[in-house]
């Protein structure tokens, strides 16, 4: 019982600093550019990494060396996109959004590689769900702000071409 209640508490503290950190990471990007947050956010995780890998389990070894490397850069490019969503669309939209796809997709994997959850772990997969899709699809009377695209997601205007104004 003791390690379900650690396992509760550790997965809500995760949630909270994720939760906090994405709604102000979005904030700044609304006052700075999306890539000076995101090099600051990275250096600071760094940072926190190197000073806790001496004091973890384990052992470092080059592959894993590498997958760290492939993932903080896969990381910091979903960062950068999910940073410009709230940045310029809803938050109230563009969060539970990416929430939902971050849990969907592991879940989707796991179950096409042969994974097979109990009943009680599919049931959470569905209420976790729930929440953040109707609150995506949720209608209001203001439209989101828009921002410039930025230059490398512009095309050249030319005859019978549709820009959009938002990334």
């Amino acid at each position: 019982m003791g390690e379900l209640v650690t396992a509760v508490a550790l997965a809500t503290a995760c949630a909270v600093i994720f939760g906090t950190a994405d709604f102000l990471g979005g904030l700044a990007t609304r006052r700075s550019r999306v890539f000076a947050v995101v090099v600051l956010s990275q250096v600071g995780g760094l940072l926190l990494i190197g000073v806790l890998i001496p004091l973890l389990p384990g052992s470092v070894s080059p592959a894993a060396l590498l997958w760290g490397m492939a993932s903080g850069v896969a990381g910091a490019g979903a960062l950068v996109l999910f940073y410009r969503g709230l940045a310029t669309g809803m938050m109230s939209v563009v969060a539970p959004t990416t929430a939902t796809t971050a849990m969907a997709v592991p879940v989707i994997f796991g179950l096409l590689i042969g994974e097979r959850p109990s009943a009680l772990a599919l049931t959470g997969v569905v209420l976790a769900c729930s929440p953040s899709c109707s609150s995506a699809v949720t209608r209001t009377a203001r439209p989101p702000a828009r921002a410039s695209a930025p230059s490398w997601a512009r095309s050249p205007p030319g005859p019978g071409s549709a820009r959009s104004s938002s990334c």
